[in-house]
């Protein structure tokens, strides 16, 4: 007797299902094999300095607010990122908290050849004191995949 699947409410031979549906294997690395295609991955990027993460002081924040709205609430995550923000020499910075958004926040930097963009996406806790929670993590992964953007390094 040969092995079966069920998928979907429907049973298929494995072997005809695999070949219908090539599994993608992922690797540690990020290059992936789908069939027979092995796709490396094209550049390795290296860890994020530590140096560069930059603490802010969130007293005052309530970490459960993302959204200031239109009140301005100060005690919301966005109120602070705006209010980082404003320390940075930005030409503008743009509040853009809406549905389908690129961002929640955008800060806009003119250069003499150049315009720098950069966006920041607010995600609010599921508690009141921070924590590792892994869902808050891929909530705020799934909102940034989900984004379209083009990213350029800058010159």
């Amino acid at each position: 007797m040969r092995p079966t699947i069920t998928s979907r409410g429907q049973s298929a031979d494995l072997r005809t299902f695999f070949e219908e549906h090539l599994p993608t294997f992922w690797f540690a690395d990020g290059s992936s094999l789908t069939g027979i295609e092995y796709v490396p991955l094209p550049k390795q990027t290296p860890p994020f300095p530590r140096d560069r993460i930059q603490p802010w002081d969130w007293t005052g924040t309530k970490i459960r607010i993302e959204s200031q709205g239109i009140e301005r609430n100060p005690e919301s995550i966005q109120f602070l990122v705006i209010s980082e923000l404003k320390k940075r020499k930005f030409t503008v910075i743009l509040d853009d908290d809406d549905h389908g958004e690129a961002a929640d926040v955008v800060g806009i930097t003119e250069e003499d050849d150049h315009i720098q963009l950069e966006f920041w996406h607010c995600k609010f806790a599921t508690a009141d004191k921070p924590g590792s929670r892994i869902g808050e993590a891929l909530c705020a992964v799934r909102a940034g995949a989900d984004e379209h953007s083009l990213v350029r390094e800058a010159p």
